[in-house]
């Protein structure tokens, strides 16, 4: 039942955001293993729980929240859980990580460690989490000193021998239900990394100095990190052709441009994704007596806007990620803006959350974000000719329902319009071509290769469908204040 789980906020005080982080852990832990960690902002169970039930106890308790989606985070055991999750309630995960889980648990490993447990279960445990923190040892040092009593005086041998049963019968799938890293450490003597676990479609990361608690790792401390520093990459790369194909990110900031009156009550801008500046510089133009923030993540996009924007508006250029900057909240602005760039962040609403504690009290926020249908035509073909094993970025952007429920939560005043631009190509791969040379292809995380016959198929589907090339870009013009 629902009650019997419980949660620990792993966080400062506060609202939960829109789609919290959520931890499964392994075998005889549970949240408190996070009090080694530095203040990770994720949710986890307090307790050991039973691995059977936990999908619909969890999945009770988001509703109970009014959760729609979060991101899982499982480790060894609390992987599969994680999986079974993700695989009856696939719309309730926006990505899954998986720490230190093995492909499978022979019957004959469990039936040993079944025994040792049973003659012994204080010896057993203490052994098992001295191997689980081999190479970790400051933090095994306060594990047993704060936590490992705990676990030792409440350790309950109906619920661990459970846990035991369901690894050996848990049959791990073939293919990533949904956005997956799958994150190994060669140090690890739990989960070795030639017994990792492999799934189509996942993507691989493994750390040399990583042993069995991978969420000590700071580089695993915030899901889709992997995906944001692909993102950077593919930006970064396309900087030098980003301008001569970027022809939608260009008409949408001549839209933003006229839909912004010459105020000069506007003295302080934050513009957030600058890119390669084509829209600092209308921005600049338009309220020249004003001092502007351009931010970007991407470094080679940075310096192209630069060089376009020289000292024009008295811009100031920061090479940040704008998530993190919001979230530190240093500055006001009377206006923050942003072109086509809030669809690709971790967070949305935790982001306009920053808008709104930076904006000053006569600030407003005016941007674009392409949604959920962006691409419609391209996402259904690669359905029908990768049998859902990749998806177009935009599958992760909001619909507009959600980003109307979303900015409502945050600001008193919102206005939305939607406004949808099409675009023709000669051939499927002038199509593709399209997302080399702007960077925006996103990350696909390990996805199948797509190889000649799959693009011979997939360029038959289209001129069967539509007898051309077309895509489809669905945008939300944003006010909100």
């Amino acid at each position: 039942m629902a009650q019997d789980l419980e949660l620990q906020i792993c966080r400062p005080a506060g609202p939960l955001p829109a789609r919290p982080v959520f931890f499964i852990p392994g075998w005889g832990f549970d949240g408190r293993v996070l009090e080694l960690t530095s203040d990770l902002p994720w949710l986890a169970p307090l307790g050991l729980t039973s691995p059977t039930r936990f999908a619909d106890q969890f999945h009770e308790w988001l509703v109970a929240q009014r959760i729609e989606a979060v991101d899982l985070v499982g480790w060894s055991l609390g992987g599969y859980c994680a999986l079974e999750f993700a695989r009856r309630y696939p719309k309730q995960v926006a990505s899954l990580t998986l720490h230190a889980v093995r492909q499978q648990w022979p019957l004959k490993e469990i039936a040993a460690l079944e025994a040792e447990l049973t003659a012994s279960p204080k010896v057993f445990l203490s052994s098992f989490y001295r191997k689980c923190f081999l190479g970790y040892k400051s933090a095994y040092q306060r594990f047993v000193a704060e936590v490992e009593p705990y676990y030792l005086d409440l350790a309950d041998l109906e619920v661990l021998g459970e846990g035991l049963h369901y690894l050996a019968r848990f049959e791990a799938p073939e293919r990533a239900p949904c956005e997956t890293l799958c994150c190994h450490g060669r140090r690890d003597v739990i989960a070795s990394i030639a017994e990792r676990l492999m799934l189509i479609g996942a993507q691989q990361v493994t750390l040399d100095h990583g042993g069995h608690p991978l969420f000590l790792e700071a580089e695993m401390a915030r899901p889709g990190s992997q995906r944001k520093r692909a993102i950077r990459q593919r930006f970064s790369k396309a900087a030098a052709t980003y301008d001569a194909h970027a022809d939608v990110q260009a008409e949408l900031a001549a839209t933003l441009i006229n839909g912004l009156d010459a105020d000069p009550a506007v003295k302080t801008i934050l513009e957030l994704g600058c890119g390669t500046g084509t829209y600092t510089l209308q921005l600049a133009g338009k309220f020249p007596a004003a001092r502007l923030a351009a931010l970007d993540f991407a470094p080679a996009m940075l310096e192209r806007a630069r060089q376009k924007v020289g000292r024009a508006g008295q811009v100031d250029f920061l090479c940040a990620d704008a998530e993190s900057f919001l979230a530190a909240g240093q500055g006001r602005f009377d206006l923050i803006t942003t072109n086509a760039t809030m669809q690709w962040f971790e967070d949305v609403e935790c982001a306009f959350q920053g808008v709104r504690a930076m904006l000053t009290p006569v600030g407003f926020f005016w941007g674009s974000l392409f949604g959920c249908e962006t691409l419609h035509e391209l996402e259904e073909g690669l359905r029908q000719v990768f049998g859902g094993a990749i998806h177009v970025p935009a599958a992760r952007f909001l619909a507009q329902e959600e980003l109307s429920a979303l900015l409502g939560r945050v600001f008193g005043q919102i206005e939305i319009r939607e406004l949808r631009l099409t675009r023709q190509y000669a051939t499927l791969s002038e199509l593709l071509y399209h997302f080399k040379k702007t960077g925006t292809g996103g990350w696909h995380g390990g996805a199948p290769f797509w190889g000649k016959q799959r693009l011979a198929e997939l360029g038959q589907w289209f001129l069967k469908e539509y007898g051309g090339f077309p895509l489809t870009f669905q945008i939300f013009l944003v006010r909100c204040q």
